[in-house]
């Protein structure tokens, strides 16, 4: 758990980043559509999310799409709708599309949708748009774009429509031409000056007919320039021919949250109170300040068109906890991520504070030596949350900030956990003495947690890793020797000092909880008073899972060696009947 606290401090100064994806091409099917005036109308912006471990709608990443049909039929990457597990396997992704109305306004974000194809391979993908229950979007009409029927060619102007990260809030416009030409098998890619960047993946390239030609799927870019690689709009015509017909994959599961979403994500371009109910807090933005919510996991607040101005992210975090964090814990929790620091990342001062009626752990955080910024954790039940605050040159917005978080107010928000809890796919129980505590998921990859009561900070962590038929596990004794051979590689014999001070490849527990991979490392700065502690247990529980336990705090070895026993009282609860 102490790496999730770790990521909401590192998270919100590191830049969104997208997969680049492969794409291809070949001729055949041109579906209807007419010459338009205005074809940004018919470009879309793209948002995928997925669903967390604490049942939050999380954004993996954005893209464009461009309507085809009359009746919203949208082509997109295969990556823009996609998102797989480390174990490649996809997981539940959620739609939401937005639809510019004018070209100099941000698009409107009313509608969902729901996946009809999906290749990899040629990184093609279909969705069909759906009305959200209970959301009143504008009325629109459906203004599809024509593939052209001929080949395009080098030195053939384009335009490139789409939602660049580097554009801004509103969609982009560039102009080039056809720099070239690359095959691979029957495949065929065009290659483009047009500029385009993350975020363009899924838009179209177009002719002087406002025809499709291509669609955006990767760049490639050194220090001198940058070149995007579409897929031609031949393999596209004969793609669609197979798979246009098909129906839309019917998922409703996440329709109702995801029309709370929406309805909540409009509201507050006008709203100046941001109120939260999983958990349950709220705080009040500066008059002049806007909201830009992401997910249900970020908030941005700022004030657009003032680069001299402070702004304020705010990440969420669900966490394990048996209770109320005392200041001894936040202080110790403050120590803990200090010791996560390095030349890049620079924690130089911690205090808890309060602000209103709410206890904060304050951290002053160098960036590069550069960025300085204030960090403010609070516990908000099983969750934590942190505002990443930047008070804008010369502190010009330092008292605004701290009157935001002076109006921050918790609401009543239980600590939720439990003693027994059973999982059907695959098959495991575990119940836990008066010791310890379990806090279920929702997430399938991470169904549960494990923690000693009274220590209120550091959990076990569970994680189950699939493997389809014939997918091959690694073996116990692989998995310890790679370990070993992990921690050689991170002791470079100098101030880093890394060492596997425990490894079996057969260990037991007890009858059921045998032929485990136990491994205990340690690793030490020699400028810190205390090293890190990772405790990682590993069960293959049959041919298509394998569960893993990992606990990790920061603590001398003596106490590392005894500490890594305390949790195998827990797991010796666990049964897979």
């Amino acid at each position: 758990m102490l790496k999730k606290f770790q990521q909401i401090l590192i998270i919100v100064v590191g830049l969104l980043v997208f997969n680049e994806a492969r794409a291809e091409a070949n001729v055949g099917f041109v579906p209807s559509g007419s010459t338009v005036t205005n074809p940004f109308q018919s470009i879309v912006k793209i948002k995928t999310y997925t669903i967390t471990s604490g049942g939050a709608l999380l954004l993996e990443g954005f893209g464009s799409g461009v309507v085809i049909s009359n009746d919203g039929k949208i082509l997109t990457n295969h990556h823009v709708v996609t998102v797989e597990d480390y174990d490649n396997k996809k997981k539940d992704s959620i739609y939401e599309i937005c639809f510019t109305l004018k070209s100099d306004q941000r698009p409107e974000c009313w509608w969902g949708a729901s996946l009809i194809a999906s290749d990899k391979s040629l990184d093609l993908a279909l969705l069909s748009i759906k009305k959200i229950a209970n959301v009143k979007n504008p009325e629109i009409s459906f203004i599809p774009l024509k593939l052209s029927s001929v080949q395009a060619q080098s030195g053939d102007s384009i335009k490139a429509i789409g939602y660049p990260a580097i554009g801004g809030k509103t969609i982009t416009f560039t102009q080039g031409v056809i720099s070239g030409v690359e095959t691979e098998g029957n495949k065929r890619w065009l290659k483009t000056d047009a500029v385009t960047s993350f975020g363009s993946s899924g838009g179209a390239a177009l002719n002087t007919n406002n025809e499709i030609i291509g669609i955006t799927s990767a760049g490639k870019s050194d220090s001198m320039a940058t070149i995007g690689y579409l897929i031609d709009a031949s393999i596209i015509n004969t793609w669609l021919e197979n798979n246009l017909s098909k129906q839309a994959l019917v998922n409703n599961k996440y329709d109702n949250q995801l029309s709370d979403f929406i309805k909540k994500e409009n509201g507050l371009k006008v709203w100046n109170k941001f109120i939260n109910y999983r958990p349950d807090f709220q705080f009040t933005r500066p008059n002049d300040w806007l909201f830009d919510f992401a997910d249900e996991t970020s908030l941005e607040v700022s004030r657009e068109g003032d680069e001299d101005s402070g702004s304020c992210s705010v990440q969420i975090e669900r966490a394990a906890f048996s209770e109320e964090l005392t200041d001894k814990d936040y202080k110790t929790l403050g120590e803990s991520l200090t010791y996560g620091d390095d030349a890049l990342v620079v924690f130089k001062n911690q205090e808890v504070i309060k602000m209103g009626n709410t206890k904060f752990l304050r951290l002053d955080v160098s960036y590069f030596d550069i960025i300085s910024i204030n960090q403010y954790i609070t516990q908000v039940g099983n969750s934590l949350l942190a505002f990443t605050c930047d008070s804008g040159k010369e502190e010009k917005d330092k008292n605004v900030i701290a009157g935001m978080l002076k109006s921050f107010v918790v609401g009543v928000n239980k600590i939720s956990v439990s003693k027994e809890l059973k999982f059907k796919d695959p098959n495991i129980n575990i119940k836990v003495g008066s010791d310890f505590s379990l806090l279920a998921s929702q997430n399938r990859e991470a169904p549960f947690s494990i923690f000693k009561n009274g220590s209120r900070l550091f959990s076990m962590d569970v994680s189950l890793s699939y493997f389809e038929n014939g997918q091959k596990q690694k073996s116990n004794k692989d998995i310890v020797k790679n370990s070993i051979d992990s921690a050689k590689k991170l002791d470079d014999g100098k101030d880093n000092k890394v060492k596997v001070i425990e490894s079996n490849d057969n260990y037991k527990i007890n009858a059921e909880m045998n032929n485990l991979v136990k491994i205990v490392i340690f690793s030490k700065n020699s400028k810190k008073a205390k090293g890190h502690c990772q405790v990682d247990y590993r069960k293959i529980i049959n041919k298509n899972y394998a569960i893993s336990f990992s606990w990790e705090e920061y603590l001398s070895e003596k106490d590392c060696k005894n500490k890594s026993k305390d949790f195998e009282k827990a797991l010796a609860g666990i049964s897979f009947k």
